[in-house]
């Protein structure tokens, strides 16, 4: 409680900054066996000093897990760096993704609109009747307003010509 006033912090705080390394300093320190504890009070110092650099200390537990943990503290800016590009180069793969998916079912669209306007064309189908077909609600504006401009041209055209033929 003093010394959580001392630093200016709460409890809470400062049991959590204590956590961790220094307790496996403490616990080496303390070690009953001999040949498990600091040999020399040198060795204990320079494990301190790893912990308040953010470096692994060798009493702590020797994973490459710990090792990576205390790696990433140290460097927090390039990690984050990297993990902001990655998660731009993933966004940017899953639009470009969306994109092609798009343009592969709009290009799909209009090869099948096309092949009605052919087919309506040649099989005398009436305009109205392939405008119909043609533009089936799925939101195919564009290719639905070219499928009825090529017809409308037809009908008049063909309208034309019967008009300059009698």
């Amino acid at each position: 409680m003093k010394l959580a006033r001392c630093c200016q912090s709460n409890t809470a705080t400062l049991r959590r900054r204590l956590r961790g390394d220094l307790d496996w300093i403490t616990l080496k320190a303390m070690e009953k066996d001999r040949m498990r504890r600091y040999q020399t009070a040198h060795a204990l110092a320079e494990d301190i000093e790893r912990h308040l650099h953010d470096e692994p200390v060798s009493a702590g537990r020797p994973g490459t897990l710990y090792r990576f943990q205390k790696l990433a503290r140290r460097n927090k800016g390039v990690f984050t760096a990297a993990a902001v590009v990655a998660a731009v180069l993933v966004l940017g793969a899953l639009v470009s993704t969306w994109q092609a998916v798009r343009a592969t079912q709009a290009q799909r669209a209009e090869i099948r609109l096309r092949q009605e306007a052919e087919t309506a064309r040649r099989g005398g189908r009436s305009a109205p009747a392939s405008r119909s077909a043609a533009c089936d609600g799925r939101g195919h504006v564009h290719a639905c307003l070219t499928m009825m401009e090529s017809t409308t041209w037809t009908t008049s055209s063909q309208t034309s010509s019967t008009v300059s033929a009698s």
